[in-house]
C-alpha cells in the first residue's frame, strides 16, 4: 500500500542474522533487502548498521528521498547480535563461535574507536 499510495515511509530493518535460536541462513532464503526488490516502486538501500557513521549517512539519505520523492524506503541494517532473544533463550545455549564475530562488530566499541582516530572524544584518565 507504501508503494501503490507513494506514502513517505521509511522502512528500517535491522537483520542481526538471527531468529529465535536459529541463524537466518537455517530459517529464511533471503533477506528484506531482497525481498523488497519484488515491490516494484520501493526503493532500498544497505547500510552496516554496526557503523554509526555509515547507518547516519544512509538514513540522512533515506530521509532525503522521501522527503523528495514522496515514496517509501526500505533500509537494510546488518548488525551483530550482542545479546539474548529473551530471557528465556540464552545466547549461551545454541550460540558457538559466531558470538565472537559478531563482538568484533560491536558498534559502541566501533564508535568510541572512531571518535578517539579522529580526536572528537578523548578518555578522562585519572
Amino acid at each position: 500500500m507504501a508503494v501503490l499510495k507513494r506514502l513517505p515511509i521509511v522502512y528500517l530493518i535491522q537483520d542481526n542474522g538471527w531468529g529465535i535460536s536459529a541463524t537466518g541462513d537455517e530459517m529464511r532464503t533471503m533477506d528484506a533487502y531482497e525481498y523488497a526488490a519484488g515491490f516494484k516502486g520501493l526503493e532500498r538501500m544497505r547500510v552496516d548498521g554496526s557503523d554509526f557513521i555509515d547507518s547516519y549517512h544512509g538514513l540522512t539519505r533515506a530521509f532525503e528521498f522521501v522527503r523528495n520523492d514522496r515514496a517509501p524506503i526500505l533500509v537494510h541494517a546488518k548488525c551483530p547480535l550482542l545479546g539474548h532473544h529473551t530471557s528465556g533463550v540464552r545466547k549461551e545455549w545454541y550460540r558457538g563461535d559466531d558470538l565472537t564475530n559478531h563482538l568484533k562488530d560491536d558498534p559502541i566499541i566501533k564508535l568510541e574507536n572512531f571518535l578517539l582516530q579522529t580526536k572528537l572524544f578523548s578518555k578522562k584518565t585519572e
